[in-house]
């Protein structure tokens, strides 16, 4: 019998994934993510060393494989942190770590600023963004300010970038910049410091990243329709694609053209 004051050894299985279609987004939900799983267990191994009966211990490579169930893909009856032996303590880890090697996506992003120093804060901007993976950025463009709401003319520009990061993650990048430039959310369509939307998100073996959740629809739901992201992106990649609208330079050909003529470019980024 084990001696109840014995200190118990400790197994620790790390970095186990799992892949599915588990997520606080929709698109998380319908596509599928990997999920990290970690285990730590005390366990009295003394009895089975002194019989050499592994019926006594852990069975550390079965338990492998049936933790990712409970991680990622809900509990299965008969399912769980349950080895051989009876562990004093088994502890799993559940918080939402990021995998390992997380899956590289390219985003393109639409930068706005008509605020304080716009140029300054799009270049500002634009260098944090050479810590994600930018891969090219437009030239600025001055563009007369779209909605409702009365404001000065905004600077424009547009980013692709390619990084391990989901469309979440690409999302909670665009809210860093924002909140970096002071950026506020008083008035919907109002002026702003800064304002950075995810415009496209795609995987790395090409496939578009869909969306219709309305924390983070994709592709923009307006961007087919808006010359000052249009524009930019064209004159950076005269091939690009809006998934489900078509070829931008068709988008930009069939705006109004006054709406074109009014994206104005303002001046070299060096």
């Amino acid at each position: 019998m084990a001696d109840p004051g014995a200190q118990p050894d400790r197994i620790a299985i790390r970095g186990l994934t799992a892949f599915a279609h588990h997520g606080v987004y929709a698109f998380e939900r319908r596509q599928g993510q990997t999920f990290r799983c970690d285990a730590v267990l005390d366990v009295d191994t003394r009895p089975a060393a002194a019989t050499d009966d592994l019926q006594l211990t852990v069975n550390y490579a079965e338990l492998a494989q049936r933790l990712p169930v409970l991680r990622a893909g809900g509990r299965r009856r008969g399912d769980g942190a349950q080895a051989r032996g009876r562990p004093r303590r088994a502890l799993l880890r559940r918080g939402r770590d990021r995998p390992p090697h997380p899956r590289m996506t390219r985003a393109v992003l639409s930068l706005g600023a008509n605020l304080g120093d716009r140029a300054g804060t799009l270049r500002a901007a634009l260098a944090a963004l050479t810590g994600d993976g930018l891969v090219a950025r437009s030239t600025l463009y001055e563009t007369p300010p779209w909605g409702p709401v009365a404001q000065p003319p905004y600077l424009n520009a547009v980013a692709v970038v390619d990084g391990p990061r989901d469309a979440a993650g690409w999302l909670a990048r665009a809210h860093e910049l924002e909140q970096a430039a002071g950026r506020t959310r008083e008035v919907r369509w109002g002026a702003r410091t800064l304002d950075v939307d995810v415009v496209t998100v795609t995987a790395d073996d090409g496939t578009a990243v869909l969306s219709d959740d309305p924390t983070l629809a994709l592709p923009h739901p307006r961007a087919h329709e808006r010359a000052f992201v249009l524009v930019p992106w064209l004159a950076l990649d005269p091939g690009a694609e809006v998934p489900g609208r078509g070829r931008v330079a068709d988008l930009v050909a069939d705006l109004p053209a006054d709406d074109v003529a009014a994206v104005v470019r303002w001046e070299h980024l060096r």
